[in-house]
């Protein structure tokens, strides 16, 4: 079973090996001032140091001031600061990887599966007087065969001061319309000679359908899909641009001001 990187919940004590750096930035076009908040520690499953869990954390805040900082925090981190979320995500991690221990008989190795690891790390990925747009990634591995990888966007109009979904860009109606040039940019990704489906290039379904997993940048708007969404982990992350000039069409009066807004 796939397992949630940004929502699991375990509970625990963070410790050992810690770099820890909190710092100002100013935001683009005159915006906000952010937060970075960046932490690094190792936690040793026994007390020889190996094997050992990594942790990592890159993230970005807004300060208390800024008029969208209470909803970022609330889709990003939960309604906490960055700082408390680390902290809170990486207690629930080392509790669960020091649990692990319970499934080894004494003498048993523990080998290179313990090495575990787990990261995040927030970015703004497009600011413009109008919106927001913030990526979000996680990575892990917690044995197995393969770690895990995990993407989430958020859209915020800053003008409403909401979390931006599909229906708030594209009029009503048009989502045939949206599905089909997904689909097709879907298909554009297939190699050659593959078949003419998505199914003959290693999809799950003849027809994907729209996700609300996307962001908003100059070029047009993009869509998400991890690993085993839509298609085989061998086929990694899978993302698709539609260019906002196939789009014209398709645009309800606030995508088209948006759309402007960041021309």
């Amino acid at each position: 079973m796939k397992k949630n990187i940004f929502y699991t919940v375990l509970p625990g004590v963070l410790s050992l090996a810690l770099i820890c750096a909190c710092q100002t930035a100013p935001g683009k076009n005159g915006g906000a001032r952010f937060i970075t908040f960046s932490e690094k520690k190792s936690i040793p499953l026994t007390g020889s140091g190996e094997p050992a869990m990594m942790q990592e954390f890159n993230l970005l805040d807004l300060e208390d001031g800024d008029p969208d900082s209470a909803l970022f925090r609330s889709l990003v981190y939960g309604g906490q600061t960055a700082k408390q979320y680390a902290a809170e995500r990486g207690e629930l991690y080392r509790t669960e990887y020091l649990e692990a221990k319970n499934s080894f008989r004494n003498g048993d190795e523990y080998g290179q599966s313990m090495n575990w690891y787990h990261s995040e790390t927030v970015s703004l990925i497009t600011e413009s007087p109008r919106i927001r747009v913030f990526s979000k990634t996680g990575e892990s591995f917690t044995g197995g065969a393969h770690g895990m990888r995990e993407q989430r966007y958020f859209v915020i109009d800053r003008l409403s001061g909401r979390q931006i979904d599909t229906a708030f860009i594209i009029k009503n109606g048009a989502e045939g319309e949206l599905t089909a040039l997904i689909n097709e940019a879907l298909r554009s990704r297939m190699d050659p000679g593959s078949g003419t489906t998505l199914k003959d290039g290693g999809f799950f379904e003849e027809t994907v359908e729209i996700t609300e997993n996307f962001f908003l940048d100059r070029a047009g708007m993009s869509f998400h899909w991890d690993q085993y969404e839509i298609a085989p982990y061998s086929m990694g992350p899978i993302e698709v641009s539609i260019p906002w000039k196939q789009l014209s069409a398709l645009l309800s009066a606030e995508g088209e001001a948006i759309r402007r807004d960041l021309r």
